[in-house]
């Protein structure tokens, strides 16, 4: 893996084999937006997989760059969902650059539940398993590309 010493990266889960096509394919992230301070100021992605994936179940897999934020409605950011429950609920989406698989994986030996938190590239690189990652979460308020009390355009 190549990740700055000094970036912040988000910890985010790939629930379904469609996210994981979304982040491989479109090179895209979303996130509710209650959320969304999470990825405010984060430079990478890591993406952790859960038991549903046969060869990388409940590891990191994938990392890539972020390259910008975005805000829009559910439903516009996962249109193969257009019936989920929260398709009329704000989302900050992720744009993404260089999906790479993680070389070597990263385990999570212990913890199973994981959804979102952050750490930092040097942490990433240097991390035998993901308890490791999450011991180091910081939070990023003061750096937010987009403003959580934006008014919104529906039209």
């Amino acid at each position: 893996m190549n990740v700055p010493d000094d970036a912040t990266v988000l910890i985010g889960i790939i629930k379904t084999r469609a996210d994981l096509a979304t982040l491989l394919h479109t090179q895209h992230y979303h996130i509710p937006i209650a959320h969304a301070a999470l990825a405010y100021g984060a430079d990478y992605l890591a993406a952790y997989l859960p038991k549903w994936h046969p060869t990388m179940a409940w590891h990191i897999g994938y990392y890539a760059r972020i390259t910008d934020y975005t805000l829009g409605l559910r439903q516009v950011c996962c249109p193969h969902q257009p019936d989920h429950p929260r398709a009329q609920q704000y989302y900050v989406g992720l744009q993404l650059a260089d999906v790479t698989p993680c070389e070597p994986l990263i385990p999570s030996r212990k913890w199973r539940r994981v959804w979102l938190h952050t750490t930092t590239g040097a942490t990433l690189m240097r991390a035998p398993e993901l308890g490791q990652l999450t011991r180091t979460q910081r939070r990023f308020y003061a750096n937010a590309p987009i403003s959580t009390s934006l008014a919104f355009n529906t039209d």
